[in-house]
């Protein structure tokens, strides 16, 4: 073979991995082909991984995600959450939506609060006595 197209031959081999990320390792994996577009859909509870297996000369983004969409309804059985797919024409991730509820969103990646302490001061004995606190999530 000429060394030329030993990285030819390396790439399309890359090209059709569909190890799942080490939280979706020993999951259920189920393969699917919708529209000449074969995907491998590795489901964890209610999230999927899935990948785009298939060799496709520039495939349109939005069609990929459609299919996607499809290919993890016919893997798993449940829709998906409602915007929760996300990705690109390689690798899509979403959250399922099965037994008809719909599951909650979900948390920002960074989570902080504003907190307000809620005090009371005795003017006899000159002390502060803590009643609550209330705070408030805010998304960064």
């Amino acid at each position: 073979m000429p060394r030329k197209s030993l990285p030819m031959l390396l790439f399309a081999a890359l090209g059709a991995c569909d190890s799942p990320s080490p939280a979706f390792m020993g999951a259920e994996k189920t393969a699917v082909e919708i529209d000449g577009s074969r995907f491998v859909v590795h489901r964890r509870e209610n999230r999927v991984e899935v990948y785009r297996v298939s060799h496709e000369v520039l495939p349109r983004a939005s069609e990929v995600l459609a299919r996607a969409e499809l290919a993890i309804r016919q893997a798993t059985g449940c829709p998906i959450r409602k915007n929760s797919l996300k990705g690109d024409q390689a690798l899509m991730k979403a959250t399922l939506a099965c037994g008809g509820e719909e599951p909650a969103p979900p948390l920002p990646a960074n989570l902080s609060y504003e907190c307000d302490v809620v005090d009371t001061w005795d003017i006899h004995s000159l002390e502060v006595t803590m009643e609550a606190i209330e705070c408030e999530l805010v998304e960064t």
